[in-house]
């Protein structure tokens, strides 16, 4: 993800609803009236409580938020993982980590015998 995309982003939500000023977001949000702009223009990023803020005004979720960098594959997974319950997701976590660990000795061992 590049360095742009957020400002981007709240820059598209903020037009979408009733074209929005930078400066009236910011008061919405209790933040400074300077806030959202230096958000836009990339000279800060919002902390994670001003980032989850953003998506509870536009109501969307933080998944909601990222869609348009997402691959369509990956999005629809990230939506299907969003129903499942938490020790479900857990389970997923583990495999997907033995997955890369896996992913990873393979490699390494394919390396040792190349060099």
């Amino acid at each position: 993800m590049n360095d742009k995309f957020i400002a981007e982003r709240v820059t598209q939500l903020r037009l979408t609803k009733n074209k929005l000023s930078e400066y009236k977001l910011s008061l919405e949000l209790g933040l400074s009236r300077t806030y959202i702009g230096m958000v836009t223009r990339g000279k800060t990023k919002p902390s994670m409580g001003v980032f989850l803020a953003i998506c509870e005004y536009f109501e969307i979720t933080p998944v909601q938020f990222f869609a348009p960098y997402l691959t369509d594959k990956l999005n629809s997974l990230m939506m299907d993982i969003n129903e499942l319950a938490d020790e479900d997701i857990d389970c997923l976590c583990r495999i997907v980590e033995a997955f890369l660990n896996d992913k990873k000795l393979k490699k390494q061992d394919e390396q040792t015998r190349k060099g």
